[in-house]
């Protein structure tokens, strides 16, 4: 399947235009799962691989709203590579600001501008299907410092939630809520990681 998509180039699909390369990077998620499953069998040359896929993956966006995506769902798969790092390194990162550093890496440069990504998409546009993903990543990584952003979330899944009716939107809904109320109490959760915790099963994107 990948041969054939690289085959494809940029071709342009008429929902997700020319980002077909970029959501055939999925190992991030697969490598991410691993980890949390094994968090001794980190592999830092598959990770490094992956994160310059990702970092230097490029296109021509036929227009604004496919550019917002594509940005949006590179870093969706950039958070999940860096929580991936964060977690096999819990058990010994000891360093305050090595921990710090991580954290405003993932919250700041990737999550604040994800959602911020999405919210240049009208909430009329037929793009609007397939933010869900992106969205419940970079949401669940917004701190409680970050009213606006979270309000913003919270409104963009119940308006995908009205456009498709589909209960996920709102199963994810609640459980970002629960993230931020972990969150704020001071646990930091990967949206993921809850889910498993809980016993949850979304089907997104």
């Amino acid at each position: 399947m990948s041969n054939a998509v690289h085959r494809i180039g940029d071709w342009h699909h008429p929902m997700y235009g020319t980002c077909s390369t970029l959501f055939m990077i999925g190992h991030a998620e697969r490598y991410c799962r691993q980890i949390l499953d094994s968090p001794q069998n980190r592999n830092i040359l598959q990770q490094a691989e992956l994160e310059a896929q990702l970092t230097t993956w490029k296109t021509s966006p036929p227009n604004p709203g496919l550019a917002h995506l594509y940005e949006a769902f590179r870093n969706h798969r950039l958070i999940f590579l860096y929580r991936a790092r964060a977690h096999a390194q819990s058990s010994y990162l000891a360093d305050p600001d090595s921990f710090e550093a991580q954290e405003l890496l993932i919250s700041q440069q990737y999550a604040e501008k994800t959602v911020r990504h999405l919210m240049q998409i009208p909430a009329t546009s037929n793009y609007l299907n397939f933010q869900s993903l992106p969205l419940i990543t970079a949401g669940s990584e917004l701190t409680e410092s970050n009213h606006f952003l979270r309000d913003q979330v919270h409104h963009r899944l119940r308006a995908i939630f009205s456009l498709n009716r589909f209960p996920a939107n709102l199963l994810a809904l609640q459980c970002l809520e629960e993230i931020w109320d972990a969150r704020d109490s001071g646990n930091q959760s990967f949206w993921l990681l809850h889910m498993l915790q809980t016993g949850r099963r979304l089907l997104l994107g």
